[in-house]
């Protein structure tokens, strides 16, 4: 026994030393507030965009669905948009379609009622009364999921709810619709560019938490919770759809890992998301627990490196856990026990690609977020240099990392419970 903690000291101490070398000081240079008001309050920040200048940052708020566009240098807000009712009866009078719902019958897939959007005068026409509208409104939650800067502007992935009519009719029920919106620089000019969810194929409602256009394709998180229970399989389960310029669908891109399969874990271990980066020469993709990262438009793996990464043993263990437990329904502190490390985001930087990752330390049903590593590597594979980041300073707990190409400078945003939010800007020597 005594022997095998020397082996396993002796192990930790080389994988310590054999990192060490590759360790580079993340300089912090200066911090900004993050300027809120009223009606522009950040709460769960799912993603940051900067400008091609490097001048202008753009906030996604996952939880209030809000955009916003802030001042590079001074954190001032410069606009924003909150996803309001208009935008239903936009969806509504464009060519956007609600998708044909399709369930097994002796083992075919068959479809079932034709549906189509209406606006609100319409739904009110059907069913007037203040009790039917208030009703009806309260069903609706619009929301910006993703926002990203392109050529033209802004464009928005957004889920937005929107009345719709069943022909022959029956009732009149409310959609969530999965649609992209274009926007100028001042989140002015709306455009509705609908996708084409008519497809058995892939499931009818997209999860729109994340998106890259690359070569003028659309890159779309495509996932469907219930597909695992209604077909009763827990394989080839898709992730990744690409739609062309015009909104059609063109072929699921990328499935869950075999892991995920493995441990009937699904959709549990992503999140319902998927990592998705991209740069002006590579589409890149990963997943929470996973040690490699897919380079999309090459079919080439860049495998991770120097971190406790998740093996296939640990998703052996994590699958006989839940089959001795007698269920598949599992905590975060349940995961973490057996998965401790998770990459949070790939970030492109200048020519090479940086991974934020976390490792938690888990005790009773509790679970910690001890600190971050944030790792370079060159697209050849080599592990370049890596860091560790603290979860929490005096400036908050680490929220979200990115990089501005053109200042040359890691962004990390933290927030602090009476402060607010503040950006950190960065040097990695």
């Amino acid at each position: 026994m005594k022997q095998n903690k020397y082996y396993l000291k002796v192990i930790v101490l080389l994988f310590f030393v054999s990192i060490s070398n590759l360790f580079s000081k993340i300089s912090i240079e200066s911090k900004t507030t993050i300027e809120e008001n009223e009606d522009c309050i950040f709460q769960t920040i799912s993603y940051i965009d900067v400008s091609n200048d490097g001048n202008r940052i753009l906030i996604s708020d996952a939880q209030s669905g809000t955009i916003c566009q802030i001042n590079y240098s001074s954190g001032k807000i410069i606009n924003y948009l909150v996803p309001d009712l208009t935008l239903c009866d936009i969806v509504a009078n464009s060519t956007a379609r609600p998708y044909k719902q399709w369930e097994m019958k002796n083992n075919k897939v068959v479809e079932t009622l034709n549906w189509k959007f209406i606006t609100f005068k319409q739904a009110e026409n059907i069913y007037p009364g203040k009790q039917n509208q208030e009703t009806m409104f309260g069903l609706i939650i619009n929301n910006f999921s993703i926002s990203k800067y392109n050529k033209t502007g802004i464009i928005s992935l957004s889920n937005i709810d929107v009345p719709k009519i069943s022909d022959p009719f029956v009732s009149i029920f409310v959609q969530g619709a999965t649609e992209f919106f274009q926007f100028d620089n001042n989140l002015k000019g709306i455009k509705i560019f609908p996708l084409n969810q008519e497809n058995k194929d892939i499931p009818p409602i997209p999860a729109s938490s994340n998106f890259c256009i690359f070569k003028n394709y659309y890159y779309i998180t495509s996932l469907d919770p219930s597909r695992a229970s209604v077909d009763k399989k827990s394989d080839s389960l898709p992730i990744l759809a690409v739609y062309d310029k015009n909104g059609n669908f063109i072929k699921i891109k990328r499935y869950l890992p075999y892991y995920y399969e493995f441990s009937e874990l699904g959709y549990t271990l992503t999140d319902r998301s998927l990592l998705l980066a991209n740069d002006e020469d590579d589409l890149y993709a990963s997943f929470w627990f996973v040690d490699y990262i897919d380079f999309l438009n090459k079919s080439y793996h860049l495998k991770l490196k120097d971190l406790p990464y998740a093996q296939k043993d640990d998703f052996r263990k994590l699958k006989k856990y839940c089959l001795e437990k007698g269920s598949f329904d599992v905590h975060y502190y349940e995961i973490f026990r057996f998965l401790p490390l998770m990459i949070n985001n790939i970030i492109p930087v200048k020519n090479d690609i940086a991974v934020l990752s976390s490792i938690y330390t888990v005790t009773g049903k509790e679970y910690i977020l001890k600190e971050y590593y944030l790792q370079l590597y060159h697209k050849t594979g080599e592990l370049v240099k890596q860091d560790t980041i603290s979860n929490n300073n005096k400036n908050g707990a680490l929220k979200y990392v990115t990089y501005n190409k053109a200042k040359n400078k890691l962004l990390l945003f933290r927030k602090d419970d009476k402060k607010g939010w503040s950006m950190e800007t960065a040097k990695w020597d």
